[in-house]
């Protein structure tokens, strides 16, 4: 039910898109081109390199409370490799194929264990500690068709992908408390499962390469559909919508699950941290994993945006802002919606170099970004350094670094 209503809402509002969206109208640089990208960040919301690079390293428990934003200490990666074909005709005709690999994830920790180690804890108190994280990783096969239509320059992207591995959001949840007799006490454990295109018990237990069949895991792919419109509005302003809908779901036949746990005990805390020396009654670890066999359904996330390209000046210089909201794991109980933006600048030099510098908010990590392409016709080059954050204030503080590689070549 959830499903049909979910296609149903994204149906009815994309029946503005398609007669007004998004997507590129600048000039392609080359009539054929085969090209490769590379797409990798890291980031969390608090520790920069510079708090880590220092000769001495001093803990503050109390400060790091204080300034730990409120949902609690986060880390999130993505990375996405893809290489590709183009072949544009003309303006009407214009084809792409594409194929690539990506992967997500993320790590939250409540906010409860900084306070509690900031502050401490009242003799016979307990507090509960959470822990939440997801991972996924796709292939896909991406077709491509651009053409114009009534002035609107319209993408149809019709794409399968492949899960690869998938971890459903999962809280470990934990508990801290101390005894009348000034013991500081703590455990967790919780169950974790993981679903992989294949079994995965030989690489675990014997490390050993699992085996395969390519044509079956293939047949487990799901399919989603990318549209995208935009033309010319304004003298120098081209505008539209985009989105990426998915609609049949990819299948992951193999789990393995395991119980995860921790456990730690100490008189005193404190002199834990202060005492180098000392050695903490602790335990932590998980058990054995178990194999089963699975039909987990997969989707990728799904995305609906608006874009533009303002060049008020010419083509030497554009401003180019995105503003989208983005759904993972959609018609499920997991679904996860964010917003997605990004604001950027881009300066073109002879149509030989062009720089370009922006800030964005996409996968959920927000980026300030420099780099530049160098188009030599034959050959291209891209390249760009992020500063990266899941907290937009710290992304200048680089708790997370990124960058984006690509290369294209062609006539």
């Amino acid at each position: 039910m959830k499903k049909h209503v979910f296609i149903s809402c994204v149906l009815s509002v994309l029946i503005f898109p398609l007669v007004t969206a998004a997507a590129d109208l600048s000039s392609p640089h080359r009539i054929f081109e085969i090209g490769v990208d590379a797409d990798f960040g890291v980031a969390n919301n608090y520790w920069g390199v510079g708090d880590v690079l220092q000769k001495e390293l001093l803990i503050d428990l109390k400060e790091i409370a204080n300034n730990m934003p409120s949902k609690g200490f986060n880390l999130a990666f993505h990375d996405r490799e893809q290489v590709f074909l183009n072949l544009n005709l003309n303006s009407h005709l214009q084809f792409g194929v594409s194929a690539g690999v990506e992967t997500n994830g993320s790590l939250t920790i409540s906010n409860d264990l900084f306070d509690m180690l900031g502050s401490g804890m009242t003799l016979g108190s307990k507090k509960t500690i959470d822990v939440t994280s997801y991972a996924d990783m796709f292939a896909d096969i991406n077709l491509s068709f651009k053409t114009i239509v009534n002035d609107f320059s319209v993408t149809v992207a019709p794409t399968y992908f492949v899960p690869l591995m998938f971890v459903p959001k999962t809280t470990v949840s934990g508990s801290v408390y101390t005894t009348q007799g000034g013991k500081i006490r703590a455990n967790a454990e919780s169950i974790v499962d993981v679903y992989t295109a294949v079994d995965m018990s030989s690489l675990v237990e014997d490390s050993e390469i699992p085996e395969y069949d390519i044509a079956e895991i293939m047949s487990n792919g799901g399919f989603d559909l990318t549209l995208a419109a935009e033309r010319y509005w304004l003298d120098g302003l081209s505008a539209g919508m985009f989105t990426r809908i998915p609609i049949i779901p990819g299948r992951l036949k193999h789990k393995m699950t395991t119980r995860v746990y921790a456990y730690f005990e100490e008189d005193n805390l404190m002199d834990f941290i202060s005492d180098r020396d000392k050695e903490l009654k602790k335990d932590a670890g998980h058990d054995d994993f178990t194999y089963s066999d699975a039909d987990y359904r997969a989707y990728r996330p799904f995305r609906l945006g608006v874009n533009a390209t303002y060049a008020p000046f010419g083509e030497w210089l554009k401003l180019m802002p995105m503003l989208a909201v983005a759904v993972r794991n959609p018609y499920s109980s997991d679904m996860i919606v964010y917003p997605e933006y990004s604001v950027d600048v881009q300066l073109a030099l002879w149509r030989l170099l062009f720089l370009n510098a922006g800030t964005a908010y996409t996968d959920q990590i927000f980026q300030q970004r420099v780099g530049f392409a160098l188009n030599l016709r034959l050959v291209e080059l891209l390249a760009q350094v992020r500063w990266c954050g899941t907290d937009f204030k710290n992304s200048f503080n680089l708790t997370g670094a990124g960058a984006f590689v690509g290369v294209r070549i062609g006539f």
